[in-house]
């Protein structure tokens, strides 16, 4: 196909399902939505699938305008459940914020069509946020989405996190500017004649610290500690010791499963599964418990959002880890700052 009318501009299924969790967790029926825009709602459970960028934008402009909540896209990127790989392809492979935006814009090249990034030196380092080659729109909703997509992971990759220097939009000042305001953390300048994210040039070419987020080393020296303490049966086996220690390496990788674990140790998932029941533990426990502690660590040291935290701990959303964290505790994560502050 040569002319660009004849080609569908798409995104995958990840992103639009993480659209679908954020308009659940506004009170709509999301359902209802999908099929009024003739979206299929079989992204939920086909990652292959995608979708056309079109009927995303229309979908967003309807509820914005029904709901009166100019903010609300915003809310899609807390849900996407591809964060931590994400994450791990950003930080845990690149040099620094230089090399992790040039990655990260591969990785958007592949995730939709429906838009292009492009980067600019000059005294500043910018990354600006473009139409697809057609001129083909997605809307005001979809550029404040991708953008607080966007900043959210760039300010994941490096500890601690980069903070640009501005953020420009070419859209009107939202009425609701506290909730883009917490959002991005950083200064907001509207109907400018491009959508862009602006960082120091020298903040962007700091090396990164560690590998892997350089939350490796924080999670062992944490680990490292409440093992000793905190473990679920003997606290001197070394099979556990080592269990509790892949699962902090493996965590910002999305969740461990059994298979990947024994993998890791070099045996066969049923060797694993054996000793581990000699031990009258199982590996669900395991990772639980590892979970919970370094979730209540983090939610306690009051350095982390929430949304990082669930990234952090390789779960497939924000709401997966509440959920999570409520059931263990009874209370929610912010109800656990409140209590313990």
């Amino acid at each position: 196909m040569t002319e660009d009318s004849t080609i569908t501009y798409t995104t995958n299924a990840a992103w639009v399902s993480a659209i679908y969790d954020a308009l659940m967790e506004a009170n709509l029926d999301a359902s209802e939505l999908f099929n009024q825009f003739e979206i299929s709602q079989d992204v939920r459970s086909n990652p292959e699938l995608r979708v056309d960028v079109l009927k995303i934008a229309q979908l967003w402009a309807h509820v914005t305008k029904t709901t009166g909540n100019d903010a609300i896209s915003l809310r899609a990127t807390r849900h996407v459940n591809n964060t931590a790989n994400t994450l791990t392809i950003l930080g845990g492979a690149s040099e620094n914020l230089l090399d992790a935006v040039d990655k990260y814009i591969k990785y958007i090249s592949a995730a939709t069509t429906g838009i292009t990034l492009s980067t600019h030196i000059s005294d500043t380092f910018i990354i600006e946020i473009q139409p697809a080659v057609s001129g083909i729109y997605i809307g005001d909703e979809g550029i404040d989405a991708a953008m607080s997509r966007m900043t959210h992971l760039l300010s994941l990759a490096s500890t601690p996190p980069i903070i640009p220097l501005r953020i420009e939009l070419k859209r009107k000042k939202p009425k609701h500017i506290e909730a883009f305001n917490q959002t991005f953390q950083c200064p907001l300048h509207f109907e400018q004649n491009r959508n862009a994210v602006v960082f120091a040039l020298d903040s962007v070419k700091q090396p990164f610290k560690t590998p892997n987020l350089t939350l490796a080393l924080h999670m062992e020296q944490y680990l490292a500690n409440y093992i000793k303490q905190q473990l679920p049966t003997d606290t001197t086996n070394q099979l556990i010791k080592n269990i509790f220690r892949n699962i902090s390496f493996m965590l910002p990788e999305g969740k461990p499963t059994v298979s990947a674990m024994a993998k890791r140790l070099y045996m066969s998932d049923r060797t694993l599964q054996r000793k581990l029941k000699e031990h009258g533990v199982s590996f669900q426990e395991l990772l639980n418990k590892a979970r919970f502690d370094l979730a209540s660590h983090y939610l306690k040291q009051g350095e982390h959002t929430i949304e990082s935290i669930s990234d952090l701990l390789g779960f497939s959303s924000y709401t997966s880890f509440i959920r999570f964290f409520k059931v263990v505790t009874g209370l929610t994560p912010k109800e656990f700052i409140k209590k313990h502050a």
